[in-house]
């Protein structure tokens, strides 16, 4: 899927189906902000909140895969 597609994943009761969403924290002083990110499982309602300095397609998006075992799924 490429970034910033929006859909509504369709879970059928099936957990792993996780929903992102991003919020630029602002810049200030010509300094840039952060983003904060939120990646919910739509079924078990499982929450993972981050924050990074930027947002790019070279970065693994968290359906791509789960390297530090964090999500349950």
């Amino acid at each position: 899927m490429p970034i910033a597609e929006r859909r509504a994943p369709a879970p059928d009761h099936r957990p792993g189906f996780i929903r992102i969403d991003s919020v630029h924290q602002g810049d200030q002083d010509g300094v840039k902000g952060l983003y904060h990110i939120n990646a919910v499982d739509c079924v078990t309602q499982f929450e993972i909140v981050a924050t990074c300095e930027r947002l790019s397609e070279a970065l693994p998006a968290a359906g791509d895969r789960n390297p530090a075992g964090v999500l349950p799924v």
